[in-house]
């Protein structure tokens, strides 16, 4: 039977970690996130270069989250790396948790477009949302433990399966604490005309969005840790 997870312990460690390792979560995360987020609300709605845009930022994303986890990891392991070697170190270990985050991220595109079509409030909306929803609970330390031991991106979906058998409830109550310690200034702060350029709400947005991404990258390595690792304390 797997460990009991400690959502306490995971919060705390998502702090430490955030706040130890934040020049290089931040640098990672202007470049990779920020950036693109930046260049699409300058670019008007239907420009042709918005759809190159929005997979740049989608694989930006997906190699943000896959860096994190790897630096994460190595925090809570007692080497923490400086900011050259969390991105040099990063990339060579990055393969195979890159090819998890974008199959998730794949998943996750499926899901928004169903509820799209279907609309939200819809019961083929809420089946997809919810979908979405366990299946993120279930292989959430996928991506940090395909870079631990080197997984094609299947194995790794279900080795976290396995691992996360018996805490699911758990990881759900750590997800829906994270949503609601981003969700309230999600909504102050996002909203209609919140992305446009000639708005003085863009800068506050675009450092709102990157630091929640960052909170949010450290949680699947918070998880494998304590889950595989058994990383019990925050020294």
């Amino acid at each position: 039977m797997n460990a009991r997870f400690d959502v306490a312990l995971a919060l705390r460690q998502i702090g430490m970690v955030v706040i130890a390792d934040s020049t290089p979560i931040l640098m990672l995360g202007a470049v990779l996130v920020t950036l693109p987020a930046l260049l699409a609300s300058v670019l008007t709605p239907g420009h042709s270069v918005g759809t190159v845009l929005a997979v740049i930022a989608g694989l930006g994303a997906a190699l943000f989250a896959t860096l994190v986890s790897f630096g994460t990891t190595a925090r809570l392991m007692g080497m923490p790396l400086g900011p050259r070697d969390y991105f040099r170190r990063g990339i060579v270990a990055s393969p195979p948790g890159f090819s998890v985050a974008l199959l998730l991220g794949a998943a996750g595109v499926g899901a928004a477009i169903v509820q799209l079509v279907a609309g939200a409030g819809s019961p083929a909306g809420l089946l997809a949302l919810g979908a979405a929803i366990g299946g993120v609970v279930i292989v959430l330390p996928a991506l940090p433990l395909a870079i631990a031991e080197r997984r094609p991106p299947f194995l790794a979906l279900r080795d976290a399966g396995r691992l996360t058998r018996g805490n699911r409830g758990r990881l759900l109550a750590l997800l829906v604490v994270a949503a609601l310690a981003v969700g309230p200034a999600a909504l102050l702060i996002g909203g209609p005309g919140a992305a446009d350029p000639g708005s003085g709400r863009l800068w506050v947005w675009l450092l709102f969005e990157l630091i929640a991404a960052s909170v949010l990258a450290t949680i699947p390595a918070v998880v494998d840790a304590q889950l595989r690792l058994r990383v019990v304390s925050t020294d």
